[in-house]
């Protein structure tokens, strides 16, 4: 009987040593493998893509079809790094001027909330690849005098 559990015993431990031993092989595996990094924005159940658009203001995962409501001060210069004054209001989901829009909108500086008259102050410019950069330097909430 004492031979039975001895040998139990011997087995168990090795099979605890194998476990431990993949254990360990399969972190070393992940340690060297990078991570992708997360999204700030909030998460969708749909496969994300290169074209996902967010809202700026809310968060919001843009639609096709949807934009982001935004006014831009002066032509839109083709030329690569000249910037041009931007206000951007919001998406359809959040910038509603008639009636109060259901969702929080926030200023991406300052962290304070954007009243429905309110919006973000930006500076446009073309990107060498022929897209858009925006800058957001503040919202009316930043820029108020106290």
């Amino acid at each position: 009987m004492t031979n039975f559990f001895l040998v139990l015993l011997i087995a168990v431990f090795v099979l605890l040593t194998i476990f431990a031993y993949s254990r360990y092989t399969q972190m070393q595996d992940e340690d060297r493998i990078p991570t992708p990094q997360k999204r700030s924005a909030p998460s969708s159940d749909k496969k994300e893509t290169a074209t996902t658009k967010y809202c700026l203001l809310c968060g919001a995962l843009l639609l096709p079809g949807q934009n982001i409501v935004s006014r831009i001060y002066g032509p839109l210069s083709d030329n690569t790094g000249q910037e041009q004054s931007c206000h951007v209001y919001g998406c359809p989901n959040c910038y509603k001027p008639q009636n109060k829009s259901p969702r929080k909108r926030k200023c991406p500086v300052c962290g304070k909330t954007i009243p429905t008259e309110g919006y973000l102050i930006a500076k446009i410019a073309m990107q060498s690849s022929g897209r858009r950069h925006v800058r957001v330097t503040g919202c009316t909430e930043c820029y108020k005098k106290t």
